[in-house]
């Protein structure tokens, strides 16, 4: 059995936590399984650190919280490393050197600064039939500078 450790996301929030240590065998271990869900429940927003960077591992992680939601539009990149045999694994990201396609665009002047992939609102799958019960985010790739993600929950 493998145990995580849980901390405060911050100090001055009622609500987060970091996770560290989740490792293959801890989500084999259904009593940790249900640690996490227990967390989700009371602390709302999960970041895990040192989790292995790989989206096999991200879908082994969602599956905790629930069965995966394939994303609606079909035009949205797939995941390369789990391509068909995963529903609902996305590859959003900006390829500056890319022209046309799927990953061109999405740049934006805010006060004066070029943005990509600007979204000043996103809430998961809202358009669909019934809400998104819990959503994993991975970045594989972190900007050099700026990479800005924010994140609210309904606790606080």
């Amino acid at each position: 059995m493998t145990k995580f450790n849980v901390e405060p996301l911050r100090d001055d929030l009622s609500f987060g936590s970091t996770i560290r240590g989740v490792k293959w065998a801890t989500l084999e271990d259904e009593s940790e399984r249900q640690r996490l869900r227990d967390l989700f429940k009371d602390r709302g927003l999960l970041v895990f650190k040192d989790l292995e960077p790989s989206a096999k591992m991200q879908v082994a992680l969602s599956k905790v919280f629930g069965p995966l939601k394939d994303h609606p539009t079909k035009t949205t990149p797939r995941d390369e490393e789990t391509s068909d045999e995963e529903h609902g694994v996305i590859d959003m990201h900006y390829d500056p050197n890319s022209k046309g396609g799927p990953y061109d665009g999405g740049l934006v002047r805010i006060d004066g600064e070029v943005l990509t992939r600007y979204s000043p609102w996103h809430f998961d799958h809202c358009y669909n039939d019934e809400l998104n019960y819990a959503g994993v985010l991975r970045c594989p790739v972190s900007p050099p500078e700026k990479g800005r993600t924010g994140f609210m929950d309904g606790i606080e």
